[in-house]
């Protein structure tokens, strides 16, 4: 199988908070749907009405795709979302939320994490002998993204970048993606990378509880860059199959 390296430009980057992390659902066609189609109905939804800008996975389709409207309900019984499916999907397909989220424009950015194993060699008489793990210590993460605005205008519901890093404006209702409550407001990362070929899978890493430490801002580049550290010591990888 021929491999190309990953091309950010190839990715979609998110950042997403922790609502609904253990809900799913479920399609609700017995018929099913196809390829490229955009809505859907479901049943098995929490109890409130699905909140626009919802990501989530469906089983059978090979990509992330995020809700831009709803309907029915409480509970919300019909979604919109894009991109659409790109495989047909079964009556009965589970659905896994991922969170509410806002779509990072990197242009030319960047982004970089770092995953440490710190190991402490013990001796015996001089020479080398066990090799033992150390304390952890959490990956540190980097990204430079495009600096459209830092505020959301009035009454919008879509947050800006900024604002879901720090639960303002739109995002200020967000949840932590922390499960302790007590903590640090966290969001996730989320990169998928999208192959070129046709027959392939899409990729899915998942950089979560990261909490921005510095976040330096350059009006002559137009760009803004943000370093900081997940509570947690590896990323989490997927692989989803993709034929369309």
């Amino acid at each position: 199988m021929a491999r190309t390296r990953v091309d950010l430009k190839r990715c979609n980057v998110y950042i997403a908070d922790g609502y609904s992390a253990d809900d799913v659902a479920a399609v609700n066609n017995a018929a099913g749907y196809a390829a490229g189609d955009t809505t859907m109905l479901v049943d098995g939804t929490p109890a409130g009405a699905l909140p626009v800008g919802l990501l989530f996975t469906v089983v059978g389709s090979g990509r992330i795709h995020q809700i831009t409207a709803v309907s029915g309900g409480p509970p919300t019984t019909s979604i919109t979302f894009n991109p659409g499916l790109s495989d047909d999907v079964l009556d009965d397909a589970v659905i896994t939320f991922r969170g509410r989220a806002v779509r990072v424009t990197v242009g030319d950015g960047e982004l970089s994490y770092d995953e440490k194993r710190p190991l402490e060699y013990e001796l015996d008489r001089g020479e080398l002998d066990d090799v033992t793990e150390a304390d952890q210590e959490p990956m540190d993460v980097s990204m430079n993204f495009r600096w459209d605005e830092i505020a959301s205008i009035p009454g919008a519901s879509t947050p800006t970048i900024e604002e879901a890093l720090k639960q303002e404006g739109p995002a200020a209702t967000w949840e932590s993606s922390d499960p302790e409550n007590c903590r640090i407001y966290a969001v996730d990362i989320i990169v998928e990378h999208v192959p070129r070929c046709a027959d392939g899978y899409t990729e899915i890493v998942t950089l979560p509880d990261f909490r921005y430490e510095d976040l330096p801002h350059n009006y002559n580049d137009g760009s803004i860059a943000c370093t900081g550290r997940c509570n947690v010591t590896q990323a989490v990888k997927e692989r989803l199959a993709l034929s369309n």
